[in-house]
């Protein structure tokens, strides 16, 4: 099953990115999306575009799942 990572990147956001980077490498199928430049609250402030990503992967998962 697929996994999905969303981090934002920038001064902290490069720790953020590290642990995400290591973390997709442990888990099967992970996709990693990165939102250079954006703030802290990218879910509040870019919410149509996390939206549209969260909602691609959830299809791609259920279209993997109906495949099976």
């Amino acid at each position: 099953m697929e996994r999905q990572s969303i981090t934002k990147t920038g001064a902290m956001g490069r720790w953020s990115r590290f642990t995400a980077r290591k973390s997709a490498k442990l888990i099967k199928g992970a996709k990693e999306i990165y939102y250079p430049g954006l703030p802290h609250g990218l879910t509040a402030t870019h919410a149509d575009q996390v939206n549209d990503d969260l909602l691609a992967f959830l299809k791609s998962i259920q279209a993997a799942c109906k495949a099976a």
